[in-house]
């Protein structure tokens, strides 16, 4: 089941991947307001999360070539040990790739490091990050400045996706109660911004019209409607499940 959800995730990664590399389809996301701003911070954002999925995926898979090198390692060392006086050709442990050991190890700390950021004070630092990035590029002069210079729009692009990879480290790192301020927080902000968008008599983007603007008003009020129905919901029902699953078993190897 695992390698499956692996597969999914790759494979996914490199769907997004690709479209973000063809500027067609990009440029139809900027067409309007609307697409801009869902779409295509959607698009990044997932890209940025699944980038963190993906590096534990590498992650787990150096731990575990890393410890079958390791153990080749010690039995070619033993079997060189034993035979050593019955060979005339010897066979030194130094044939194994150690080159190849050192760069798993170091990546492989690397990537520890990045990922065990979950004590009180540090994994405070991708809230920062996420909400400094997204107020910053939220800045009318600078948004429509971004949208006028194709240099800094790529710039804005890499940085969605690190809002992205250290919003799910938040995730990962605060738990369920953060999931749902964070699922509340987000269908709050989207509406309230959604409602000034919809009713504003002036562009807040000189990029975009006052159309585009009203547009998108519109659809992010409804897609924060549909949060609140649907998704904030279906999230306490899963966590709910979840929860039961894990007492049912506890029960089951407490009785036994």
């Amino acid at each position: 089941m695992k390698y499956k959800r692996d597969l999914v995730i790759i494979i996914t990664f490199l769907i997004l991947i690709f479209i973000s590399t063809q500027s067609p389809i990009l440029e139809l996301t900027e067409v309007s307001l609307a697409g801009h701003m869902i779409l295509e911070h959607l698009f990044f954002f997932l890209i940025g999360a699944l980038s963190v999925m993906l590096g534990e995926i590498v992650l787990k898979s150096l731990l575990i070539s890393s410890s079958a090198s390791r153990n080749d390692n010690s039995k070619n060392y033993d079997g060189v040990t034993k035979n050593r006086f019955e060979n005339d050709k010897d066979i030194s442990p130094t044939n194994q790739p150690l080159v190849r050991l050192i760069i798993l190890d170091k990546w492989k700390y690397l990537l520890s490091k990045i990922f065990s950021i979950n004590r009180p004070g540090y994994r405070y630092i991708w809230i920062i990050i996420s909400v400094f990035i997204l107020a910053i590029w939220h800045v009318p002069s600078i948004f429509d400045y971004a949208e006028q210079h194709i240099q800094v729009h790529i710039a804005q692009h890499l940085s969605f996706i690190i809002v992205g990879a250290t919003g799910y480290l938040a995730i990962r790192s605060f738990g369920e109660s953060f999931n749902l301020l964070l699922l509340l927080t987000l269908m709050c902000m989207m509406g309230f911004e959604g409602l000034l968008f919809s009713v504003t008599q002036t562009p807040v983007y000189t990029v975009y019209s006052l159309h585009d603007h009203n547009d998108a008003g519109t659809y992010m009020i409804l897609i924060s409607i549909l949060i609140l129905l649907i998704g904030f919901p279906a999230y306490l029902i899963h966590r709910a499940l979840f929860h039961t699953q894990l007492a049912s078993k506890d029960r089951i190897n407490n009785s036994t």
